[in-house]
């Protein structure tokens, strides 16, 4: 239908940068769309960068339906190299407003951003009439979900940006209405989990990343000098000696981590402490709250696989709409995905035609066809591996995302049990993973005791 689509979209700080827009010829002028827009709140409010590849019968779509709100001449952003709104890709409004001048278009073509470049500048932050709409009271007509996202990011932006909040009586209203709000609670504990390794000192980091990188070294130098002790008369002496050595670094090396993971337990605990002190009774406010504070209770307080009930909880989250329970859905699909392998697609009478469930699950793999065991682990665990899948990789990784061990599966190995080492594996909880050819990825948690 559309090389990107907007629904309902509330943020006022979208930014699409640096994509190539390309016209399927094979589809018929109904699907040739650059850039759709269905009821989008506010929408992108800069297109940087970006390339119209071939002529789309409509290079962007701006429809609106009774009762919702548009925002015209709100900082967006195309380049003259993208040529949309020059008769060739042209801008169609729909009937219920013209926004007249709907793009600002830039007056230098801006050249193109390849992968592996260093990333560009951010577009400066910027206050615009979507903001101004919303915060006057445009958000109370919403669902609940869109009105939650919407404030959150409104709070968010001016909060982390006061300047633009000066002299502006709207903004500053909608700022001290939300003080003392779930709104500004919730913001105060998303901000501290995302920081939370900021409660780590940096000292103890620095010896983290040093001891890290000696290890590295050692672990290299020991390859060299095991290849050359048959033909080295000192090569062996030397090995031990570095053994030895690489030994008390590993041991010092885990005091560290202990040491930092108590520092982002304690920090942990205080936010847990927080999140649960939110006044939540309905949603979107009690399922982000859950998710929040089970992430903190799970991963960082006493890292834990989660329970059946748990891993329930997240899933009746995740099938709610986004227009009633927020972005926090999103989350909850993501976590249940990494733990189960399985795509939660709630039916929230969405204009796009849903996927069949073969074609949206072709690649993943079924979480019952994989299974870890034993768990927890001591020298080994056994990867039963359905017929299915011939050829990947196994991942095991710490909690710190540290590659320890990688083994490929083989196209002879689809159907059997595969056996992965754990012998030389500290005591912990790891990640293990399996990821196909296709691309699909099964993570369970791995702990290992011996």
């Amino acid at each position: 239908f559309s090389s990107i689509s907007f629904v309902n979209d509330n943020e006022t700080n979208c930014r699409i940068q640096y994509n190539d827009l390309k016209y399927n010829l094979g589809m018929p002028d109904l699907f040739s769309t650059g850039l759709y827009y269905n009821n989008a709140q506010t929408g992108p409010q800069n297109l940087q960068g970006n390339d119209w590849i071939g002529d789309f019968n409509r290079g962007a779509l701006y429809q609106q339906g009774p009762g919702t709100y548009s925002y015209c001449n709100s900082l967006y952003h195309v380049s003259i190299g993208a040529n949309v709104g020059n008769g060739v890709n042209p801008v169609v409004q729909g009937s219920m407003q013209v926004c007249g001048d709907w793009f600002t278009v830039l007056e230098v073509t801006e050249d193109d951003f390849l992968c592996l470049q260093a990333a560009p500048p951010p577009n400066a932050i910027e206050k615009n009439q979507a903001d101004l709409n919303l915060a006057g009271g445009g958000t109370l007509n919403l669902s609940p979900g869109y009105k939650w996202s919407s404030e959150m990011g409104l709070y968010r932006k001016f909060t982390e940006n006061p300047g633009l909040a000066t002299g502006d009586a709207v903004i500053n209203g909608f700022i001290q209405a939300l003080q003392g709000q779930p709104i500004a609670a919730m913001y105060a504990v998303r901000n501290g989990i995302n920081g939370i390794e900021g409660s780590v000192a940096p000292a103890l980091l620095n010896n983290i990343q040093n001891t890290m990188a000696q290890l590295e070294t050692n672990s290299a130098n020991l390859l060299v000098l095991l290849e050359s002790i048959d033909t080295d008369p000192n090569a062996l002496a030397s090995f031990t000696t570095l053994s030895v050595q690489t030994a008390a670094l590993e041991q010092l090396f885990q005091s560290y981590l202990a040491s930092a993971s108590n520092s982002m337990a304690l920090s942990a605990t205080s936010l847990s402490n927080a999140n649960y002190s939110i006044n939540a009774t309905t949603l979107p406010t009690t399922a982000e709250r859950y998710i929040n504070g089970l992430y903190l209770e799970t991963q960082i307080i006493a890292p834990r696989v989660l329970t059946a009930l748990e891993l329930q909880a997240v899933q009746q989250i995740g099938m709610n709409c986004p227009k009633d329970a927020g972005n926090v859905v999103y989350l909850a699909r993501a976590w249940y995905y990494l733990q189960t392998g399985i795509i939660l697609d709630a039916d929230c009478a969405s204009f796009v035609p849903p996927l069949n469930g073969a074609e949206r699950n072709a690649q993943i793999v079924p979480a019952e066809g994989i299974t870890f065991m034993p768990n927890p682990a001591d020298g080994y665990v056994e990867i039963s591996l359905p017929a299915t899948i011939r050829e990947g990789s196994v991942l095991l990784t710490d909690m710190w995302s540290r590659l320890l061990l990688q083994q490929k599966i083989t196209e002879s190995d689809g159907g059997i049990v595969m056996t992965i080492p754990t012998d030389d594996v500290p005591n912990g909880i790891y990640l293990i993973s399996v990821i196909t050819k296709s691309g699909s990825r099964l993570t369970h948690k791995l702990v290992i005791t011996h």
